[in-house]
């Protein structure tokens, strides 16, 4: 079977978001925005603060360490699937 894309992911709690990944480039670590992830075939990728993460933009509702978000997420061929994630303090997280 062939790898998936995720393209987008929608949060209730938040206007928009954003896939960004974390690279060491030039002895520097730079963050980009990406337009979408490969997800193996039967694999799994996780989403961690210094990684590949999901910046949230323009929160409607304020989110803690602890909270549970469901997250709609919307595949290139078409799938999509909702799952429940936990919103954890990252090392660039302010709570």
């Amino acid at each position: 079977s062939l790898a998936r894309f995720l393209r987008e992911m929608v949060l209730q709690a938040a206007e928009r978001t954003e896939i960004h990944i974390m690279e060491h480039s030039n002895g520097r670590m730079t963050m980009r925005k990406a337009d979408s992830v490969s997800v193996p075939a039967g694999e799994e990728i996780e989403l961690e603060s210094g990684g590949t993460h999901l910046m949230l933009m323009q929160l409607r509702q304020p989110l803690k360490a602890g909270d549970e978000v469901e997250l709609q997420l919307s595949f290139a061929d078409g799938t999509q699937l909702k799952i429940m994630a936990p919103v954890r303090k990252g090392g660039y997280a302010s709570n």
